[in-house]
């Protein structure tokens, strides 16, 4: 089937949502949680149609385009109104258990979790509960770090069962686990230590011989700073999307892109000049570099939580939540720093 511009889907996250629409029972029901412009409304509605299945998509913002793309879906009832709220009003917008809840809204940590914790007490055992913006593994978090976070530490506590992963969406059943309170918070800080071993693990790995398999820009990057000295036949080092690769081979390396964007950052503040010398666009580089000075400056004082033996067991959700949005606008930022690297 036709891949609908306005989803903002890849073309295998819209056929699982037309696969997962259509095994729906009779007179069944579906939340969405982030209507944007009515596409994967639309998709679950057309793959459900005649079948009593009631879709209820809720936004905080109007969007004629949204009203113009559901026109003519009379199962499909939109919302603007925020999820939380939503939930709130449940008993009387419908009243019934929920089969198929998508949470696609905001992607601050804080947000999605209160999406979810509003909802969780209104899901059927056997619900499937799907999450947008999941990144693939190897991305380790770079495109949507709050999520991942969240996520991770819902499957670590047992919120979530029986994950699987289709492009950015990840779909589990409603588990056993606490979804409030310390353990909740603590299962945060453990996720947010793992992902910052995985930087540390970097920062210490000779990968002198070693062959990078990443996005070019990557690449050029680690050549020149490694003083294009030719690849060993040690084996590889692997950055990002680790499907776009061939197989694994003995001795390979494998790190999420996370880890090399980090690394890049240590790069930029220990051999400034030789990155500088790479740059296409100087001007470029000045302009970045000020902007990660001015989000290092904009929360926990000098503190750089990938950076030094910080104290995570002083971390509340509130704080992990500001970490994760100021660490992917980070991301943003040093990927833009290896953009401008010459090729």
């Amino acid at each position: 089937m036709k891949n609908i511009k306005y989803s903002q889907l890849w073309e295998e996250e819209e056929d699982l949502l037309r696969r997962l629409a259509a095994g729906l029972h009779r007179d069944a029901t579906v939340v969405e949680i982030g209507t944007a412009q009515g596409g994967s409304a639309r998709i679950m509605a057309e793959a459900s149609r005649n079948r009593g299945v009631g879709i209820y998509t809720f936004d905080i913002m109007e969007s004629r385009e949204a009203r113009k793309n559901l026109r003519g879906y009379r199962d499909v009832r939109y919302s603007v109104l925020p999820s939380v709220e939503g939930a709130r009003r449940w008993k009387r917008i419908c009243g019934k258990k929920v089969d198929l809840i998508f949470i696609d809204g905001s992607h601050v940590l804080l947000d999605v979790m209160r999406d979810f914790l509003a909802w969780h007490h209104i899901l059927k055992k056997s619900a499937v509960i799907l999450f947008h913006d999941y990144d693939r593994p190897m991305k380790g978090g770079s495109a949507h770090f709050g999520v991942n976070v969240l996520i991770d530490a819902f499957l670590k506590q047992g919120v979530l069962v029986r994950e699987s992963h289709v492009g950015r969406i990840i779909s589990a059943r409603p588990g056993s686990g606490k979804v409030r309170g310390d353990k909740m918070e603590k299962a945060l800080r453990a996720v947010l230590r793992e992902y910052y071993a995985d930087v540390r693990r970097f920062s210490k790995r000779d990968l002198s011989g070693l062959k990078l398999m990443a996005a070019s820009s990557f690449s050029s990057l680690h050549r020149a700073l490694s003083g294009n000295r030719p690849a060993g036949s040690g084996g590889r080092v692997i950055f990002g999307d680790i499907y776009l690769h061939p197989p694994l081979k003995a001795g390979d390396v494998v790190f999420p892109e996370s880890a090399f964007l980090y690394y890049v950052y240590g790069k930029m503040r220990n051999e400034k000049d030789k990155i500088l010398s790479l740059s296409k666009d100087r001007a470029r580089y000045f302009q970045v570099e000020e902007l990660l000075q001015m989000l290092d400056h904009s929360a926990f004082g000098d503190e750089y939580v990938f950076d030094k033996d910080f104290d995570f067991g002083k971390l509340s959700s509130e704080d992990i939540s500001r970490i994760c949005a100021k660490e992917l606008v980070r991301f943003s930022l040093l990927r833009q720093v290896c953009e401008n690297i010459k090729q």
